[in-house]
């Protein structure tokens, strides 16, 4: 088990079950072949993706900010 702590309060965030090596390798196929799809993506459809995603960070930001205080011990 892979554990995310606060390094302040040893307490345990989250919890990551570890992949087997052929697990890795695949997930590894996967993101290569994403990659390469990616890149004949034309740059209007990325901007498009990129706003979006933008829109959804900002909308997290305060759970993403305070889980990230965590991780680092504040």
């Amino acid at each position: 088990m892979i554990q995310s702590k606060n390094p302040a309060t040893e307490e345990v965030l989250k919890t990551f079950e570890e992949i087997s090596e052929k697990e890795l390798e695949k997930k590894l196929a996967l993101a290569d072949k994403a990659f390469k799809a990616w890149k004949k993506t034309s740059f209007k459809e990325r901007a498009v993706m990129m706003l979006k995603l933008g829109e959804y960070l900002r909308a997290q930001a305060e759970e993403f900010s305070k889980l990230q205080m965590l991780e680092m011990g504040k």
